[in-house]
């Protein structure tokens, strides 16, 4: 019964999750152009899923614009960013790329660039960690197919940007490993193949033209406007010192003559071969071609976000995994609850006080011990209430992108609500302390709550830092200012902590459902329920050291289980540059865990209960929480799986210390539920059971 309630419970909200999930709520208005309009093409940075650490767009010698605003430094400054958007190094560049709606270009000469050595080893070692462009144009990422075969028959594989280059076999068959030579301006890398570099770009651009309906002549007379629907590219790599050179002799534009003969045969003559010389002129070109299409202004980020069938499939049947796993420890959950429970509960209502040999074995045995305080208890409270935050801060965050407020649309969207809800919600850290402190009996509720503010984001701003130097010292893109670490100290220190003291002063100043006795025993107390507190601990009978830890490290497998394939595609969205979007299935995933996670903490804190094993408050958290290590497990196997031909030592820093603050993000949030569950399990066990 409790089985099918479930089931028709998640159907119907699944139901209800791909209804929202089909509400598309940009919250941007449509930008029309009329003909000869000027496009901003802007760049965001230089990316590779290879190299974590992405750079800035003229940390490479690109051509700049004559108008563009530059910092006191000297180097070309960014337009205005929201907070996520800085956190992710996501900046706004102006770019040379002259556009104007509708008005096709060929072979447009951007610039001659001279390139020192030191900027040419820069731009081989860029190619050779596959890094690619990424721009964009009205809001729209700039898209190119990928060279190589496409993963799925049915949709056009597409990645962001346009690659900067790339190694081409040699010419000839040469042997032995790559070299490492020394320059005036640094190390630099000798590898057996030729660098191209891409340095000619056609531009594809999609519009569309609305229709409208003319009120007055004003609105007639008025002229034809245009929207951008989709922005592509693809790149080539052209050698034009034949071209220069002839030029500086006749004088004619051998320039742009080369680009279109190049554009004309589909390959190029010769290829821009980026060679260990002395400072080269690198010429950039590019080429603008419109194309009407049928694509809408609301459904033109379908491209960007495509999925295959068979991707969606893997979705589906990992969504239905999950729930057959849920329904199943829900069944297991019901037979022990619904039979064995009732059953003793019956047996002992029939036998009455009088019959003492019943409570020789089972779970009533301890009830005088059952909620005694834990060992270790204030780092209970303190993971517990870190986890129960987390999870609101989780939920919310995921309604709102499931309802598309905080979809990919909104560049940095999504981490400026995660860093702007996590201090909102502090309330709910200082509340489940305060309550947890008077649950245990106790009075000090300060001192946990200074904790509570201080403990896990003190372990976050630590990786923060750390990585936030590593990538100031390699020059990236994504290094935080300091006024922003000072912004975000500002949050944690004077937002987060005062209001984690508010929500424990009203959670202290509540009712509470019942005190334990202090710790090891102290006097009889009345517990939850009615359930008294032993003078002295019971004596715990000794079991195999299997039931600790292993026991744990299954028990955390399912809750794994239910997210596993999940976290592959949230995994690839983080690391791989993709888009993620389907933000309705993971809340219905979520939910899911929840469920599994509190299922799971059950079973095994029943199964100490019956083992005459009073302690389940750690077990409790345990069981749920161990499946946070097999999420950093699985991490460091997906990084492990990455095909790369050197190691990056800021890329892997950055990797494992983001994935080990999310995996114990897991862990608090998991963690928590499971003890939540098994605290209102065990409440309800020991109070069907009043005695003296």
């Amino acid at each position: 019964m409790a089985a099918a309630r479930f089931a028709a419970v998640f159907v119907g909200f699944a139901l209800c999750v791909w209804a929202v999930e089909a509400l598309y709520l940009p919250g941007l208005v449509p930008v029309d152009y009329e003909e000869g309009a000027a496009l901003d093409v802007l760049a965001t940075k230089l990316t590779s899923n290879r190299n974590k650490v992405p750079y800035g767009y003229y940390s490479l010698p690109f051509c700049v614009p004559p108008d563009a605003k530059k910092t006191r430094s000297g180097n070309v400054k960014s337009r205005r960013v929201n907070l996520g958007q800085l956190l992710l190094g996501e900046h706004e560049y102006p770019t040379a790329y002259d556009m104007h709606m509708l008005l096709d270009q060929q072979c447009v000469r951007m610039c001659d660039a001279n390139v020192s050595s030191g900027q040419l080893n820069k731009l081989r070692r860029r190619v050779l960690e596959r890094y690619s462009v990424r721009l964009m144009l009205d809001t729209l990422p700039l898209l190119s197919q990928e060279v190589s075969a496409v993963r799925y028959q049915d949709v056009p594989r597409y990645v962001q940007g346009f690659r900067l280059g790339n190694l081409l076999p040699p010419l000839e068959p040469v042997q032995g490993p790559p070299k490492t030579v020394n320059t005036p301006e640094g190390p630099a890398i000798v590898r057996h193949g030729r660098i191209t570099l891409n340095n000619h770009v056609i531009f594809t651009v999609l519009y569309n033209a609305p229709a409208f309906v003319a009120t007055d002549d004003l609105a007639l007379s008025a002229p034809r406007m245009y929207r951008i629907v989709g922005f592509k590219a693809e790149a080539m790599s052209i050698d034009y010192s034949r071209a220069l050179l002839a030029e500086e002799q006749a004088g004619e534009d051998a320039v742009r003559t080369m680009c279109m003969n190049a554009e004309d045969s589909g390959a190029s003559p010769a290829i821009l071969e980026l060679q260990l010389r002395e400072p080269e002129r690198i010429t950039y070109t590019y080429s603008v071609k419109y194309e009407q299409s049928d694509i809408t202004w609301a459904t033109r980020w379908d491209a960007v976000m495509a999925v295959s069938r068979q991707q969606r499939r893997v979705q589906l049947l990992a969504l239905g995994n999950s729930m057959l796993l849920g329904l199943l420890l829900t069944g297991a959950l019901a037979i022990i609850l619904l039979r064995t429970l009732r059953r003793d509960l019956q047996r002992y209502a029939e036998q009455g006080d009088g019959d003492d040999a019943l409570l020789e074995t089972g779970w009533k045995l301890v009830a005088g011990d059952v909620f005694r305080t834990p060992a270790q208890w204030p780092l209970l409270v303190l993971c517990c209430a870190t986890g129960a935050q987390l999870c609101v801060m989780v939920v919310v965050t995921l309604i709102l992108a499931a309802l598309g407020f905080l979809s990919p649309v909104h560049r940095g969207a999504l981490l400026t609500a995660l860093v702007v809800f996590y201090p909102l919600t502090s309330v709910v850290a200082g509340f489940v302390t305060s309550r947890m402190v008077r649950l245990f009996g106790m009075s000090t509720w300060k001192g946990l709550a200074l904790g509570a503010s201080l403990a896990y984001p003190a372990v976050v701003v630590a990786v923060f830092l750390v990585t936030n130097l590593l990538l100031w010292s390699r020059g990236s893109v994504s290094t935080t200012p300091f006024v922003t670490v000072l912004l975000l100290l500002f949050i944690w220190l004077c937002v987060s902590c005062p209001l984690v003291f508010v929500g424990a002063k009203i959670g202290f100043s509540a009712k509470t459902l019942g005190t334990g006795g202090p710790p090891g025993g102290g006097t009889t107390g009345s517990g939850i329920g009615g359930v008294r507190v032993n003078q002295v601990p019971r004596q715990i009978p000794n079991w195999s050291p299997l039931v600790g830890a292993p026991l744990y490290l299954l028990a955390g497998a399912m809750p794994f289980g239910v997210v596993c394939v999940e976290l592959l595609f949230v995994l690839n969205s983080i690391w791989q540059n993709e888009y993620y979007y389907m933000f309705g299935m993971l809340l219905l995933v979520w939910s899911i865990l929840v469920v599994t996670a509190g299922e799971t903490s059950i079973a095994i804190v029943y199964l100490k209960l019956i083992m005459e094993d009073y302690r389940w408050w750690w077990p409790a958290f345990l069981s749920s929480g161990s499946s946070g290590l097999l999420v950093f497990l699985y991490s460091l196997y997906y990084y492990a799986s990455m095909k790369h031909e050197q190691f990056f030592f800021v890329s892997t820093v950055l990797y494992v210390g983001y994935m080990f603050v999310i995996s114990l993000s897991f862990a608090l949030a998991v963690g928590a539920i499971g003890v939540g569950a098994s605290y209102v399990f065990v409440w309800k066990l020991y109070d069907a059971v009043r005695y003296d």
